[in-house]
C-alpha cells in the first residue's frame, strides 16, 4: 500500500478555487459572483494552473513534515519539489526547474479575497489572503526559502472546516479538469456519499470558460470534460463513484460506490453518440412511463414507495427518470 501524503485544506479554498482549469493564456483576474458576495483572485504574474497547484501541495506537505504546524517558513530546493511534481522522472533538466520557479513566482504574486462569503464559525465574512509573502532563491546553494502568508497558514492549520487531500493520489492525475473535480468531490462527499448540482453551477466551480459571447456554458462542452475526468479519477485514485447527468433538468449527480477490482475502461464517445444515446434513453423513458400509467393505483404507489426508499434514486430530481430507472431495474 502506498504512503499517503495528506494535506489539510480549508474548505473555503476548495469551494472557491485558487487556480484555474483549461487556460491557454495566463489570466490575471478571475471573479465569482454569488448572491451574498464575491470571490476574487488577482495574480501579478498570472493566475495559477494545475501544475502550480501541485507545487503548492508539495510545499504545504513539506512544511508540515519538516517544521510542524507552527511554522511559516520552509527551506527546500527545486530538486525536492521536482521529485514531488514529476513522479517517475529521474532527470529533471533546466526546463522543469524553470517551470517550478515560475510556479513559485505565481504563488508569490497571488492574492485572493472573499467578500461576504468566507464561511467560518457558522457565519460568513470578508477575508483576504496572500499565499507566499516572501521568496528567497539562493543560486550557489540551490536553496529556496519560502515565507508563507501567516493568515493563510493559520487558517489551514486552525480551521475545523476542512478536508484532507491525498497529494499522492492527486499527483497521479494528468488532466486539470480531473484534478479540479477530484478536489470538489473530496469536499462534497464530506459526511455523505451522494451529491447533486446543476451543470451551470458545476461548470463555474470547475472554472471552465464559456464560449465567446455566450451567457451560459454549453452542456456538450462541459460534459465532454466531465466524462473524461470521471473516468480518470475512478481509474487512478481511491475515489470510486457513478456519474449521472439528467438532460431535462441539467442536474449532475455523483454517488460514491465500492471500488471495483477490475480495471476501469474510459469511455470515448463523441457528441453525435451522446445525442443518439439521449434519444434512445428518451424513447425508453417514454415507453416505461406508458407502462407506469397503465398500472393500477396500488401498483403505482408500490413503485413510488420503492423509489422513496432507494438510497440513490430518491436523489434524482426528475420523477420520470426515477420511474424509468426503477422499473428498468425491477423488470418482471
Amino acid at each position: 500500500m502506498e504512503n499517503k501524503k495528506l494535506v489539510k485544506e480549508d474548505i473555503n479554498f476548495v469551494e472557491y478555487p485558487i487556480w484555474l482549469v483549461g487556460r491557454k493564456n495566463r489570466d490575471k483576474v478571475w471573479t465569482m459572483e454569488k448572491i451574498n458576495g464575491t470571490y476574487e483572485m488577482i495574480g501579478l504574474y498570472g493566475l495559477p494552473n494545475f501544475f502550480d497547484k501541485k507545487v503548492l501541495y508539495s510545499l504545504l506537505f513539506r512544511l508540515i513534515k519538516k517544521s510542524g504546524t507552527n511554522a511559516y517558513t520552509l527551506t527546500t530546493s527545486r530538486y525536492e519539489i521536482a521529485k514531488d511534481v514529476y513522479p517517475g522522472v529521474k532527470d529533471f533538466g533546466k526546463n522543469k526547474y524553470n517551470r517550478i520557479s515560475e510556479a513559485l513566482q505565481t504563488w508569490f504574486g497571488l492574492s485572493i479575497k472573499f467578500k461576504g462569503i468566507f464561511y467560518e464559525d457558522n457565519d460568513y465574512g470578508t477575508r483576504s489572503f496572500h499565499i507566499i509573502n516572501q521568496l528567497d532563491t539562493r543560486e550557489k546553494s540551490s536553496k529556496i526559502i519560502i515565507e508563507f502568508g501567516k493568515s493563510y497558514i493559520d487558517q489551514q492549520n486552525n480551521t475545523s472546516f476542512f478536508r484532507l487531500i491525498d497529494f499522492e493520489q492527486y499527483r497521479k492525475l494528468n488532466k486539470d479538469s480531473s484534478a479540479r473535480l477530484y478536489e470538489i468531490l473530496i469536499k462534497s462527499f464530506k459526511g455523505r456519499n451522494k451529491w447533486s448540482i446543476g451543470l451551470q453551477n458545476l461548470a463555474e466551480k470547475m472554472t471552465f470558460e464559456k464560449r465567446e459571447d455566450a451567457q451560459n456554458y454549453y452542456p456538450s462542452d462541459i460534459l465532454r470534460h466531465l466524462k473524461t475526468a470521471v473516468n480518470e479519477i475512478n481509474k487512478k485514485t481511491e475515489l470510486s463513484f457513478n456519474f449521472i447527468y439528467n438532460h431535462e433538468t441539467s442536474v449532475c449527480i455523483f454517488k460514491e460506490v465500492p471500488k471495483q477490482k477490475e480495471s476501469y475502461v474510459a469511455a470515448t464517445r463523441d457528441v453525435k453518440q451522446d445525442k443518439q444515446q439521449d434519444k434512445e434513453n428518451d424513447n425508453q423513458k417514454k415507453e416505461y412511463m406508458k407502462k407506469f400509467k397503465a398500472l393500477s393505483d396500488d401498483e403505482q404507489k408500490t413503485i413510488l414507495k420503492g423509489i422513496a426508499n432507494d438510497q440513490f434514486l430518491k436523489f434524482i430530481p426528475d420523477q420520470e427518470l426515477q420511474i424509468y430507472a426503477y422499473m428498468s431495474h425491477h423488470k418482471n
